[in-house]
């Protein structure tokens, strides 16, 4: 996949640029928001491309389900670290939710990673919906990952029959906060696949 820290470009593309009548250079500018945003893109795809070409030992496609599985997890710890001790210093917060965020786990995971939803949807709404008091509280702890977000959409006991839903949420005015109470097994939210 990659040669140092360069991703291998295919003969047939390199062959296609050299016959381009404008400037590529000024068009991927223009692409990724100028050339500072193109720098840095770069430079994050060194940072995840470096690592991501020296960490499966074995591939994906040799191992089996609790293999892939496990394997997923411990790529997730490492790309987690790359987002903290990498990614954010080159960005700061703005990466997270974005394209560039999706395009550095694409360097990762063949398969969706399984903290994708934490990093690309939970953090981001902890920054854009949050009191800055709750984000002092909550961001560090899920940049850290303390805390991971979760979309949890289908009941165990009615998967797509809304009418069956079991969860209630009653709201409290006197402390002005909403009750959930899932009373049962089958109330159990369970994440119905690849979301992101």
């Amino acid at each position: 996949m990659t040669k140092g820290s360069q991703a291998d470009v295919n003969p047939d593309l390199k062959m296609e640029r050299l016959k381009c009548n404008f400037n590529i250079q000024e068009v991927t500018f223009i692409f990724d928001g100028g050339k500072d945003k193109t720098l840095q893109r770069k430079k994050i795809e060194d940072v995840a491309l470096n690592i991501a070409a020296s960490i499966d030992e074995v591939p994906e496609e040799c191992l089996n389900l609790k293999e892939r599985y496990d394997n997923a997890v411990r790529k997730s710890c490492v790309y987690s670290n790359i987002v903290k001790n990498e990614l954010l210093e080159i960005t700061g917060l703005e990466a997270l939710g974005t394209p560039v965020l999706r395009r550095t786990a694409d360097a990762f995971f063949k398969d969706v990673s399984p903290f994708m939803l934490h990093l690309g949807m939970f953090v981001p709404t902890i920054i854009g919906q949050c009191t800055p008091e709750q984000q002092a509280h909550w961001l560090p702890k899920a940049l850290e990952m303390q805390i991971i977000g979760a979309y949890a959409q289908t009941e165990l006991g009615h998967g797509t029959f809304i009418r069956g839903l079991e969860t209630t949420a009653t709201y409290d005015p006197a402390t002005e906060e909403f009750i959930l109470h899932s009373p049962t097994l089958t109330s159990t939210k369970w994440w119905a696949g690849g979301r992101e």
